[in-house]
């Protein structure tokens, strides 16, 4: 229990629709590890997050201070388990144990911008490297599940956010033009770039 006398819990949890609430840190559920926080008399959801990456990860301790900063201990599988710049171990291998520091609305970690999450900036173009507008772009994560859906500018570029790593698979579509489908591996924090190629039909 808190000092603004709300209970905080962490733990475990295989569920694919457990609540989470909007604003939290992570809304996807990948190694099963959660943070909620419930009023006094357990009748409302405060704030529900997930604390991981693609492995398994176990939360066993949380903790409170004064400012209602929460604090949480476990262990990981994760290679991709989120940390911060300038933490003092940011490298998971096999098994490890992790420490995270969360605000006490659950929605960021403290103590640096995260590390391990990366981007990947795209664009569209034609056979002649002409740039395509408003062609639809889906994004597919192998191991995380992370599914996402977005579509190109003017200048015919693209960008997803926040991706942890993984191998995804990105496919862009738009009438009057074939499909083109890429596989690309992300790595941890390194931003990647892919150019999608679009044929228009009966075109050869």
């Amino acid at each position: 229990m808190g000092l603004d006398g709300n209970i905080y819990i962490a733990g475990n949890t295989v569920s694919s629709d457990f609540p989470t609430t909007e604003g939290s840190y992570d809304t996807d559920n990948n190694g099963g590890s959660f943070i909620s926080k419930l009023n006094s008399d357990l009748t409302k959801l405060l704030a529900s997050t997930f604390l991981g990456g693609s492995g398994w990860d176990v939360s066993e301790s949380i903790a409170i201070d004064v400012l209602d900063n929460i604090y949480v201990t476990g262990w990981t599988s994760s290679e991709d388990f989120p940390t911060t710049k300038n933490a003092y171990d940011t490298d998971s291998y096999n098994t490890d144990a992790f420490i995270s520091k969360l605000d006490s609305a659950l929605s960021k970690g403290k103590g640096g911008n995260n590390t391990n999450t990366a981007k990947i900036n795209g664009s569209v173009v034609d056979t002649e490297d002409n740039p395509i507008e408003s062609a639809k772009v889906k994004l597919k994560g192998k191991k995380t599940g992370k599914s996402e859906t977005t579509y190109s500018g003017e200048d015919g570029y693209f960008k997803f956010e926040d991706l942890k790593a993984d191998t995804y698979t990105i496919t862009a579509k738009k009438k009057g033009y074939k499909n083109d489908k890429q596989t690309l591996v992300l790595d941890k924090g390194k931003d990647a770039e892919i150019e999608m190629n679009l044929k228009k039909k009966g075109f050869e």
